[in-house]
């Protein structure tokens, strides 16, 4: 049997009032830790388009999380 261990990251951006604008999803192997499955999604066009900066900055924050991650994986690896 071969059993996968993977590490799955989420997030949500919203609005200040809570309206969900955009989702982020990541999935890591810490098996072969150099490669990531990452999907930015844009669930309101209108809303990403009045609150560009601030999605792009909780983009920016889900990337930065992501990439910790991995690398934190990568060190484990290679046995840092």
């Amino acid at each position: 049997m071969n059993i996968k261990k993977e590490i799955n990251l989420s997030a949500i951006a919203k609005t200040e009032d809570g309206t969900p604008v955009m989702t982020f999803q990541a999935r890591l192997n810490p098996n072969e830790p150099n490669d990531i499955s990452y999907t930015p999604a844009i669930m309101n066009q209108g809303l990403y388009r009045e609150n560009r900066d601030q999605m792009e900055a909780e983009r920016k924050a889900f990337e930065e999380a992501m990439y910790a991650e991995q690398d934190r994986l990568i060190a484990i690896k290679e046995g840092k």
